[in-house]
């Protein structure tokens, strides 16, 4: 039987056979010319250089294609570039890094994501992520290792769900511990990246989740009631102020005050309005989000270890200011240019940190009837009222703002914004600020300890948390009527 006829019969189309011909010939081509190659061949084939080439050819393409038929994908013969904002500003060259399949290393690349969170390792993780990036524009047989112990930050996992699904599939396989399974089963993350997983062990369930939920892609909104229906922002945000009462609720007996409700819905309800208008120039961006609650045993204490993440692709923080008010610009501006001379600051870092303050906008309109630039403050605030510990010294993790090639971390003295009574409006409440400095002023140069460049650029904007709850503090915070 032909062994064209073959590829035939395994379901291969005339098109994907036409390219592994081309292939063969190029490489038939090759190794003839090659005068070096014929030194592996037999005496005899030495002094026939065409029938050793032919017989190379033969032996790479019955290895290749014929014996090794049942893990190879035959999308990767036709796989052609893709422009994609994400993995483009994941490697700035990686149209020039792409190859064509017949060119690509068929051996076994092993990427291990050890560490893999932004609230607690950010350069290092954005390296991983970069690191597989380069694979998919290189290599034809790659193999992801989770290589911890438990899922450190979701926020991480949603960035490589959005790669991933805009990758060829050249990634197989892998070494996954059990809990990183369980979330990724539990959260639907494993379905979100096409991996196939055995299923959980429900006696190591120890996950209360929230599902990913995500807008759908960009211009695709056809319902003709997509002005009356329910909105996924209005939808989600209902699920998160759900869920988070039941967290509540099982760990410490409590639930979100009516505040503490209105507080997490705005949070959300801005943040994802935010991420629809600046993801896409027509305002129909899209978002994922996710977050669980677990228990693990840390420093030989059971703890509760809350996980919530948002990523909305699309402009970063520091791009999005591209279009506020001339007043904002110019001070913008200032911040900026005063502090570049003062340390291995970059523009982006410092825009970034500018446009946390209270009633910093993009929105020209918004500045000039004085309404919005409040959303990364709302955030903070409710980061820090469900964070809270009696005892500061024993709270574990953070959170992050991972923006372009900028992270900003939120921990220990730095946890939320504080009333600034400087040249306020009498009339308004004082703006919250965070300029992560000791003074918290502007004039002061921010702390580089909370503040990293990254070797990477996520397009877009990510917000992400995970840290350990203390039921104790929050029953009482609750009993004391706290507002949060």
């Amino acid at each position: 039987m032909s062994e064209y006829l073959r590829l035939r019969l395994m379901g291969f189309s005339a098109h994907e056979i036409l390219t592994i011909r081309a292939e063969l010939r190029q490489l038939k081509a090759k190794l003839r010319l090659s005068q070096g190659a014929v030194t592996e061949g037999k005496a005899s084939e030495k002094r026939n250089i065409p029938r050793y080439a032919q017989n190379k050819v033969r032996s790479y393409f019955r290895r290749r294609y014929l014996g090794g038929a049942k893990s190879f994908d035959k999308s990767l013969l036709i796989c052609a570039y893709k422009d994609h904002p994400l993995l483009n500003g994941m490697h700035p060259d990686r149209k020039k890094i792409w190859k064509g399949f017949i060119h690509r290393s068929t051996e076994r690349l092993e990427i291990d994501l050890n560490g893999f969170s932004f609230v607690s390792n950010p350069v290092e993780t954005m390296g991983v992520l970069q690191e597989i990036a380069i694979a998919e524009c290189r290599n034809a047989n790659v193999m992801l290792n989770f290589s911890d112990d438990e899922c450190l930050d979701i926020g991480a996992y949603l960035i490589l769900n959005a790669m991933k699904v805009q990758m060829i599939s050249v990634f197989h396989g892998g070494a996954i511990s059990d809990s990183i399974r369980n979330v990724f089963i539990l959260l639907g993350l494993d379905k979100a990246m096409q991996m196939r997983m055995r299923k959980r062990d429900p006696e190591k369930d120890n996950v209360w989740p929230l599902r990913l939920q995500q807008r759908r892609p960009p211009g695709m909104t056809k319902s003709a009631r997509a002005q009356l229906d329910p909105t996924h922002a209005e939808k989600a945000t209902k699920t998160l102020v759900d869920t988070v009462n039941r967290w509540l609720s099982r760990m410490a007996k409590v639930r979100l005050s009516v505040q503490g409700e209105r507080l997490a819905a705005k949070m959300l309800g801005e943040a994802l309005g935010n991420a629809e208008q600046h993801s896409d120039a027509k305002g129909d961006g899209n978002w994922s989000l996710a977050g669980f609650v677990s228990r693990r045993e840390i420093e030989t204490e059971e703890r509760y270890v809350f996980h919530l993440a948002l990523f909305s692709p699309g402009e970063t923080i520091a791009e999005s200011m591209r279009t506020c008010a001339p007043d904002t610009q110019r001070a913008l501006n200032r911040y900026v240019g005063q502090h570049l001379r003062n340390g291995p600051y970059t523009p982006e870092m410092l825009a970034t940190i500018f446009a946390l303050q209270d009633g910093v906008t993009s929105d020209a309109k918004a500045f000039e009837n004085n309404i919005g630039g409040t959303g990364l403050q709302d955030v903070l605030q409710f980061y820090a009222a469900l964070s809270a510990n009696a005892d500061p010294s024993t709270a574990i993790g953070g959170m992050a703002i991972v923006s372009g090639s900028t992270c900003i971390q939120f921990k220990e003295a730095y946890v939320k914004g504080q009333l600034d009574f400087t040249d306020f409006d009498p009339g308004k409440p004082p703006p919250r600020t965070i300029w992560f400095n000791p003074e918290n002023h502007r004039d002061t140069p921010p702390d580089l300890r909370y503040v990293h460049a990254l070797p990477g650029k996520l397009q877009g904007t990510l917000i992400t948390m995970a840290f350990t709850v203390d039921e104790a503090y929050l029953r009482a915070s609750s009993n004391g009527d706290s507002n949060d």
